[in-house]
Order: C-alpha cells, then sequence, then structure tokens
C-alpha cells in the first residue's frame, strides 16, 4: 500500500469528456498536484532531482461525482519487478474511495538518489504503477522539427491557465494538447466520428508517459510532430513531439497506448482490419 494521503478530490463534470468520462489531462494534473504536494510536506523539494517524466497508466474509468483519493510513497524496493532506470522513484495511486478501486497510477523517475527518508514514507512497488504497454524507455534524442508539414498533427500556443506560478507549462498543458490533436490521429489511420459513431465506439488511452525536455513558457507557440510505433489486435501506440515554432528546439516527448472503447459495454474493441493495414504501413515507412 502507498502510505501519505498527498490529495482529496472530486470529479467535476466539466472534467469528462465525450466519451463521459474524467479527460486524461485532469489525471496528470491531479497527480502533478499530489506529486508537489507530498514532497513539500516532507521536505523533498530540495532533495528530488529533476523528473525525468511520469508515466501515468489508466486502470478504470472516473465518471462525473466520483469521489477520489491519491497516495504517494517513495519507492525502496521493486522486488520482482524491474525498475525502469537508474534514479528515484515516487508512486502515486488514485482510488475511487467508495469502492476503493484503483483509477489510475503514476510513476515519477527523478535523476539522482534521495537521503534516506522515514519509513512511514517507503513503500515497495505497487505491481499497478509499473509500466505495461509502454515498457520499452523512449529515444529522448533531441530531434529537430519535421520539414514536412504533413507530419505535423497540431500547433497552439501556451496560455496563461495551463501554466504554474513561474509561468512555465503544467503538465496538462501538454496532455491537453494531445487530447485535443488524438482525434485528427485517429482519422489518419481510419476511425473518424462518423464510423465511430455508426459503431457505437469512443478512443480511449489507456497509457501515457510524458517527458518535459526543455519546459514551456507562457506564449510559446508550439507544433506536434505524430509518428505510431507499435501495434497489437486492441491497442496501437504513438509519440507526440513537441517543437518551438520559432527556434525549433525539441520541447517535448508523450507516449500513449491508445484503444476503442465500446460504450455500451465500456469494455475495449479489436482495432479494425483497414486501421491495422494504415498503421502498419506507417511503422514500415518509419
Amino acid at each position: 500500500m502507498t502510505r501519505f494521503v498527498s490529495l482529496n478530490q472530486f470529479v467535476n463534470l466539466w472534467e469528462c469528456d465525450e466519451n463521459d468520462h474524467m479527460n486524461v489531462q485532469f489525471y496528470f494534473a491531479k497527480f502533478q498536484d499530489a506529486a508537489q504536494l507530498f514532497a513539500m510536506c516532507h521536505k523533498l523539494d530540495d532533495q528530488l532531482g529533476p523528473l525525468i517524466n511520469r508515466h501515468v497508466r489508466y486502470h478504470c474509468e472516473l465518471r462525473g461525482g466520483a469521489q477520489i483519493q491519491i497516495t504517494s510513497s517513495v519507492i525502496v524496493a521493486f522486488g520482482d519487478l524491474i525498475a525502469p532506470g537508474e534514479g528515484c522513484f515516487i508512486q502515486h495511486v488514485m482510488r475511487e474511495t467508495t469502492t476503493g478501486r484503483i483509477a489510475a497510477t503514476a510513476l515519477d523517475w527523478h535523476r539522482g538518489s534521495l537521503p534516506p527518508v522515514s519509513d512511514a514514507l517507503c513503500d515497495e512497488a505497487n505491481t499497478a504503477v509499473m509500466p505495461r504497454g509502454l515498457k520499452d524507455p523512449a529515444d529522448l534524442t533531441p530531434r529537430q522539427p519535421p520539414q514536412e508539414d504533413g507530419l505535423i498533427i497540431a500547433r497552439g500556443i501556451l496560455h496563461p491557465g495551463l501554466c504554474d506560478g513561474d509561468m512555465l507549462a503544467r503538465d496538462q498543458a501538454y496532455i491537453s494538447a494531445v487530447s485535443d490533436a488524438a482525434s485528427h490521429a485517429w482519422e489518419r489511420v481510419g476511425l473518424n466520428v462518423k464510423w465511430l459513431e455508426s459503431q457505437g465506439f469512443g478512443r480511449v488511452a489507456v497509457e501515457m508517459r510524458l517527458h518535459i525536455l526543455s519546459p514551456m513558457k507562457v506564449g510559446t507557440a508550439y507544433q506536434m510532430q505524430l509518428g505510431y510505433t507499435g501495434l497489437q489486435a486492441r491497442a496501437l501506440t504513438k509519440r507526440y513531439d513537441f517543437f518551438d515554432m520559432r527556434d525549433g528546439a525539441h520541447l517535448a516527448i508523450l507516449e500513449a497506448a491508445v484503444m476503442l472503447l465500446n460504450h455500451t459495454t465500456r469494455k475495449s474493441e479489436p482495432l479494425p482490419d483497414f486501421t491495422r493495414a494504415k498503421v502498419t504501413a506507417m511503422l514500415g515507412a518509419s
């Protein structure tokens, strides 16, 4: 069990999307708040090294009105599990309090190590926190922005409402940009709104990993490059690279594992053959 209650909150209806559940951007927003509060309450702010990435898994849907609690702890042992790399790891578990079920988890990977902390703040790694659909490490080599306009999936400007007190982008800024671009990404592989409505399906993410290479500042104009990275019977993986439109700097990488959601059964559906063919062709071309 993770030890410290870092956040108690509630799912507002305005945080829900067309699938009638909380949008992915708000999971990241709540996990970022929980991480900051956990560090602040235990005076770890200056002891934790830079964050390498935040890896979020979505375990079950949270509908409007759900009451949630996040508990956090320092991972001191992985047992039979494999650590993603060298460094310090903080885990966060979000539960729906009425049933106690795990709704989502976050694994924060920091550079360096922590000095000894209280046993009350430590735990073994929770299996629900560990990567599943995004196990392989990301290639963090800085890239140049694409020269072909067709490779750009979206553009945007960072507004103050998605920034912290230093006017740097919060996690939600990156995830909301990806959430808005996602329907266009699905359309490129044949899963447009008309087809989805005819089937009674929606599109959902089941896992995301965010790497911030150079934090965006308020007013930054950015563009996003889309690439498909993997394919399974019911899921595909993709990667969004953020670039500064002024100087071409590589700002961030967001990886996602996504599925089709049946709106009636609330379960995943196999990807249709025409989508598999399109993704396979793109994988072969990359």
